[in-house]
């Protein structure tokens, strides 16, 4: 079987600028940031699609459009310094990569164009698509249908790490790049 490692997307591949970004859409109009915040939910786990979630925050904000594109994707900001050499050097040793993150649809593809390294993802599971964040089981479980167990689980989350660790999983709490590389041989026995 394929050797996969679980990649988070926010705060291990792409800097996530979270508060910025809800207080750029909710200071339009007058909106309320726990309104902003219930639609970016909403869209997160794929009860609204795309368009619809667009529709609701240009209307909600007043603003054009593109602008609330624009402001909404301002939530992602670059790659993690380091995070590519190391995905690189995983795959060099035969492992796969595999995002599993909680995510919209437009966040992917922005993150996506960011990665340096995006080309080498072969898929992921995302929550858009299971309806649910992590971490809950379901979005763990999907991950294991599509790639197996994975060899290492990277999050920066300690709750997702916790979860994924109840079920077997291997994990590691990234905090930086230098820590996950300082790291990586024991964590999945790289000798």
């Amino acid at each position: 079987m394929d050797k996969f490692i679980a990649l988070d997307l926010g705060n291990v591949c792409v800097s996530i600028q979270f508060e910025q970004c809800m207080d750029a859409l909710s200071a339009c109009n007058g909106c309320k940031l726990s309104d902003i915040q219930d639609l970016y939910l909403k869209h997160e786990v794929g009860i609204i699609d795309t368009k619809a979630f667009l529709d609701l925050l240009t209307n909600l904000t007043g603003l054009k459009r593109d602008r609330v594109i624009e402001l909404f994707c301002s939530i992602i900001d670059e790659e993690i310094p380091g995070i590519s050499d190391i995905m690189n050097e995983l795959i060099d040793k035969g492992y796969q990569i595999a995002l599993l993150s909680d995510t919209s649809q437009l966040h992917l593809d922005v993150s996506r164009s960011k990665l340096s390294f995006s080309n080498l993802v072969i898929g992921g599971v995302y929550s858009f698509e299971v309806g649910h964040l992590k971490p809950d089981i379901s979005m763990y479980r999907e991950f294991e249908k599509r790639y197996g167990k994975p060899a290492l689980y990277i999050d920066d989350k300690e709750i997702n790490c916790i979860g994924a660790e109840k079920i077997g999983w291997p994990i590691h709490c990234f905090t930086s790049a230098a820590r996950l590389r300082a790291e990586t041989d024991k964590l999945i026995n790289l000798k």
